[in-house]
């Protein structure tokens, strides 16, 4: 009897992790962390080394959500336990990084390695010997060479290989771990293996990897993400490495750092292809490892580092790293000081970007859009973004069809379908543009981008762009799934907006074209201060600055605003 139930078992995890990655059509829900800023160095993996790397942002005022300690920072591939020579108190590091609101994701992969790590191939791993005794590897143990050495594949069709393998897990995710980046070695996996159930296609073993990696960890944390690679070059994996159902987020590049259809075009081209699979968050990894950084022999021009790093900022997902990295600040003040605009940014999306994850989860509609033209998309409903995929400062704009699109940078208002000749794009204006009529929640929290001050900090920003005739409804929610219901309508002088049950202060950024005279929250007309002091310290108020209209209430639960305008 014993024996019938393992083999049922066995049964029935082939059949629920073996369907090919197309058929997980829906992304899974993202956790919020994941839409910051990922940070890496492959390289000098050591705990000392990448407090370095988090801290080096933070004191620049550029924010962090992911270190990523990559491979190696345990004693063996995969025993799962920390080298002590590497991260000596890994608890306490994992604690610190806490303590800074930084997540901590680890490397992973499914193969074990025939030697020790340190051995040089010399001595025997433990881990290789057990696996292969109680008949845990796939190919009966036969070595496959990648580049962290010989090794075999874990048997996903064994429900003790399964479980012994999650039981080595288990102690790194009670540390608090949040995750895992998933290394593509599974692409090596021998096709047709044999395993404990029979052989074993390589798209079927990849998909078992994913799925059980994501399920393990999800299960054991729901608030856990597991990073894994979406693209490689056609031929290699046509159909996409990791099933759309069981990636977090998701990387699409490695490529050289150069401006050639090789490197940032290839990278373009992986990005609108996993956006078209239907990845919801899914982006360049880097812009190290011949891309951003670089090492001394293979370091790009600081245009290039900044176009990447823009490009990632407004990307789904949003990573810096590399390989012996050589950081952005090291390419001079106005390069550093850019990409802490953007990322900004990028932060201040976060509830825009998170209420589209959200509905990709629950719909399968997409967060990211590629556009026809050259390199353009739409992020959501609402932001267009013509990709800068050369050196120039300069680009045509194909404008898509159907809405007027006011220009991020200028304010400037184009009808749809409008083809913009030689738009400009200096080094700090990547062609952005806003759909009119959209309403974007924001979370503001300083004057870095001007969409905002330390006031904002804590509220609920609605950066509103109206027309005439406007009636847009949109849903905004929480990482608790909270949702806040916002309809905004214009109509002849007067703009309303309704927003039901918000747990968060609200602060209204209107695009004006007719002066405002008067503002009611709630049935009261509110004071105007023009002193941004005097505006900060008060409950509710209003104040015209920077060709806006700026609108704070301190009012919770179900909220309205009425701004009249001169017409």
């Amino acid at each position: 009897m014993k024996y019938a139930v393992c083999i049922l078992s066995a049964i029935l995890l082939c059949c629920a992790v073996n369907a090919p990655a197309a058929a997980s059509t829906r992304p899974p829900l993202t956790p919020m962390w994941a839409l910051g800023l990922w940070v890496w160095e492959d390289g000098a993996n050591t705990a000392e080394r990448a407090r370095e790397i988090v801290n080096e942002y933070l004191e620049r005022d550029i924010p962090v959500s992911v270190v990523i300690l990559d491979s190696p920072w345990s004693e063996e591939y995969n025993n799962f336990i920390f080298d002590k020579d590497l991260y000596p108190d890994p608890q306490a590091f994992i604690d610190e990084m806490h303590g800074k609101d930084v997540r901590v994701v680890l490397w992973v992969s499914s193969m074990i390695n025939k030697f020790t790590r340190k051995s040089g191939g010399a001595q025997e791993s433990e881990l290789f010997r057990e696996a292969a005794a109680n008949g845990y590897l796939c190919g009966h143990g036969a070595l496959t060479e990648s580049e962290q050495g010989q090794g075999a594949f874990l048997d996903y069709t064994s429900p003790e290989a399964v479980a012994w393998w999650r039981a080595m897990m288990e102690p790194i995710l009670a540390m608090g771990a949040d995750g895992w980046k998933a290394d593509p070695v599974v692409m090596q996996f021998p096709d047709g293996a044999p395993c404990s159930l029979g052989p074993v296609r390589k798209r079927e073993y990849m998909d078992m990897f994913y799925a059980d990696l994501f399920d393990a960890t999800v299960s054991r944390n729901p608030g856990a993400a597991v990073l894994a690679q979406a693209v490689d070059v056609d031929s290699r994996m046509p159909g996409g490495l990791a099933p759309i159902g069981k990636t977090s987020a998701a990387w699409v590049d490695d490529p050289p750092a150069d401006w050639s259809g090789n490197g940032l075009q290839e990278t373009l081209g992986r990005m609108f292809r996993a956006a078209r699979m239907g990845y919801a968050v899914a982006g360049p990894q880097s812009a190290s490892c011949g891309a951003a950084g670089g090492t001394p022999e293979n370091t790009p021009d600081t245009s290039l580092l900044v176009r990447r790093a823009q490009l990632s900022a407004l990307s789904t997902f949003f990573s810096m790293g590399g390989c012996g990295e050589r950081p952005i600040w090291d390419h001079g003040g106005e390069a550093a000081r850019i990409f802490r605009y953007y990322a900004k940014w990028r932060y201040e999306l976060i509830p825009y970007l998170y209420t589209l994850m959200v509905q990709a989860h629950r719909t399968g509609s997409k967060v990211m859009d590629p556009l026809p033209g050259e390199w353009q998309y739409l992020l959501g409903p609402d932001i267009f973004v013509a990709a800068m995929y050369d050196g120039a400062e300069t680009r045509d704009v194909a404008l898509p069809p159907g809405d007027e699109w006011i220009g991020a940078w200028t304010d400037e208002v184009w009808p749809g379908r409008t083809k913009i000749p030689d738009y400009p794009a200096p080094l700090d204006r990547y062609p952005v543009f806003i759909r009119r009529g959209a309403v974007i929640p924001m979370a503001v929290s300083d004057n870095t981008t001007g969409r905002g001050g330390a006031w904002s900090r804590g509220a609920l920003t609605l950066d509103i762009y109206p027309e005439e005739g406007m009636d847009a409804t949109l849903s905004v929610f929480d990482e608790a799934l909270n949702e806040t219901v916002v309809l905004a309508r214009e109509k002849d002088d007067l703009l309303t907006v309704n927003a039901t049950d918000t747990r968060q202060p609200l602060v209204l950024r209107v695009r004006y074209e007719h002066h405002p005279r008067e503002i009611i929250v709630n049935g009261d007309v509110i004071q105007r201060t023009d002193d941004e002091q005097a505006f900060a310290a008060a409950p509710h108020a209003w104040r015209l600055a920077h060709n806006r209209l700026w609108v704070k209430t301190a009012a919770l639960g179900d909220v309205q605003v009425e701004c009249r305008f001169v017409k």
